[in-house]
């Protein structure tokens, strides 16, 4: 009779993904995709050293000891040898990005043009987004003829062509960042509210909702203490993606002369301006386009990158 020995070997322990740990919460999992993103880190911080130039343009300006409203005779760009004149002039003002056709600064003018650009995005989609989600949460909510009347409100503005619509308002009000903020803000918020809406709709069925309202908690309270902070990354995505599509509305009604105008400037009215003279100072389109572009650009990428963090099916 033969004994037979079990040997034990020894099982390598494979490398396996590391789970997500239960009692994380999903704000914590989503900035912590956040800065393993390096894409959408860079947009959040080109976004930033932009913002951080155009509202710094005084000091630039004095710096520079140029004005995006003084004009110098002596460096104008209808001298054909000046045209995109870099450096130092009789007046000792240095001019990084030369001069336009009056012999402003074009650095500072374009620094003073984020300003507004930026200003009008981001004022007149916080107020769109304000007005969006407080209707979408309502009309999610309530339903019934609430939500008839809101949707009634939104397809009948959507059917109205929006140029036309802006045309009325221009002759009506003086066109001014102030205005145009309104403007934008107040015809902005439908999309905002057909999202919140569905997402509201789907929240209110939910155990907590339902547990909330059984223990007599106000619609009021249930509305803004319950639902709305579960409607956060959708909030951030949408005002993400709505600066950039606000902010290249307001570019396109200034180069239309709808918007923004002189002595203000703006990316959008410096374009309209910039095509008269396009074949002798091509400069005076580059740089505002740019600026439009990597603008709108990196808003884009932050709101698809929030957006992929706080999905809850992604993979860690």
């Amino acid at each position: 009779m033969t004994s037979t020995t079990s040997t034990s070997t020894a099982i390598p322990k494979l490398d396996t993904p590391r789970k997500r740990d239960s009692g994380e919460s999903l704000t914590k999992l989503a900035i912590r995709r956040l800065r393993r993103d390096k894409l959408t880190l860079l947009a959040m911080g080109v976004l930033i050293l932009i913002a951080l130039l155009c509202f710094s343009a005084p000091l630039i300006g004095g710096a520079l000891n140029v004005s995006y409203t003084r004009t110098n005779s002596n460096n104008t760009f209808a001298r054909p040898l000046q045209t995109l004149e870099v450096g130092l002039n009789e007046s000792t003002s240095y001019h990084i990005l030369g001069t336009d056709d009056l012999g402003r600064d074009h650095f500072t003018r374009l620094l003073y043009g984020g300003q507004v650009s930026l200003s009008v995005g981001f004022l007149a989609a916080i107020l769109a987004l304000s007005i969006g989600v407080t209707a979408g949460i309502i009309t999610g909510y309530y339903g019934g003829w609430i939500d008839d009347f809101i949707n009634w409100i939104i397809s009948t503005l959507n059917s109205i062509p929006s140029l036309f619509l802006l045309l009325i308002i221009a002759a009506v009000l003086q066109p001014s960042p102030t205005t145009l903020i309104i403007v934008l803000g107040l015809l902005g918020w439908t999309g905002t509210t057909r999202l919140v809406r569905g997402e509201t709709l789907s929240l209110r069925e939910r155990e907590f909702v339902v547990s909330a309202r059984a223990i007599g908690a106000s619609p009021l309270h249930i509305m803004f203490s319950h639902i709305l902070p579960n409607l956060f990354s959708v909030i951030v995505i949408t005002l993400a993606i709505d600066i950039g599509g606000l902010i290249l509305s307001e570019a396109a009604l200034s180069f239309l002369g709808l918007g923004i105008k002189e002595p203000f400037p703006s990316w959008g009215n410096m374009l309209s301006k910039a095509q008269e003279y396009f074949t002798r100072g091509g400069h005076l389109v580059f740089f505002p386009g740019v600026m439009i572009f990597i603008t709108v650009l990196c808003l884009y990428v932050i709101g698809d990158g929030v957006r992929d963090a706080f999905d809850p099916t992604a993979k860690d």
